[in-house]
This record gives structure tokens, C-alpha cells and sequence, in this order.
């Protein structure tokens, strides 16, 4: 009977353990300039599996999810808006609208 109470707390004690890691999160932030001067930031996060990019400009904030490797970059998508990273440019599309960022140096 001892020993089945011990072996069971032990059991409950690692799985409380193992609960409590937290996947390592990585989040950066750019600023981006559009060619008629406007400005938007772009933070890229990811946390463990799970990767997204958050645009915000103009007091609208919009969360793209990653969707894949490209061979310039990377291409991240929700709903209607796209995103797609090529070196120090953003290229962001929402229907037949296409908006090119340039990185701020």
C-alpha cells in the first residue's frame, strides 16, 4: 500500500513538472515605411511550434499565421490578408490590393 501511494505521488509530482514548461518564445519587431510615407510595424513571433506575424498600422492590428517557407522568405496568411517577407521588404495583399513595405534603416 506505501508503495503504491509513493509510486502514485511520484507520478503526480513529474507530470506537474512537465505541465508547468513553457514552449521558449521568440518575438522581433521591424518598422516598415511604405513608398507614399506611411508606416507600419511587423513583430514576428514564434513559440515552440506555432509562428505568426503581427502587422499594425493605423490603429488596425491584423495576426497572419505562418503557412510556409518560400524561396525568398517566408509566407504567413489569414482570412483574406496575406503576407510574404523577401529580404527587407514585406509585399502585404488583402483582395487585388498589394502593399510594398521597405525595412526602416
Amino acid at each position: 500500500m506505501k508503495t503504491t501511494i509513493i509510486i502514485s505521488s511520484f507520478a503526480i509530482a513529474l507530470s506537474m513538472i512537465s505541465c508547468t514548461k513553457e514552449k521558449p518564445k521568440t518575438e522581433v519587431s521591424y518598422s516598415y515605411k511604405a513608398e507614399d510615407g506611411s508606416r507600419a510595424k511587423a513583430t514576428f513571433i514564434e513559440e515552440g511550434k506555432d509562428k505568426t506575424i503581427t502587422l499594425e498600422s493605423n490603429h488596425n492590428k491584423f495576426v497572419l499565421d505562418f503557412k510556409k517557407k518560400t524561396a525568398e522568405g517566408e509566407f504567413y496568411e489569414r482570412s483574406t490578408i496575406s503576407a510574404e517577407t523577401k529580404g527587407d521588404s514585406l509585399l502585404i495583399s488583402q483582395d487585388d490590393q498589394v502593399i510594398h513595405l521597405v525595412k526602416d534603416k
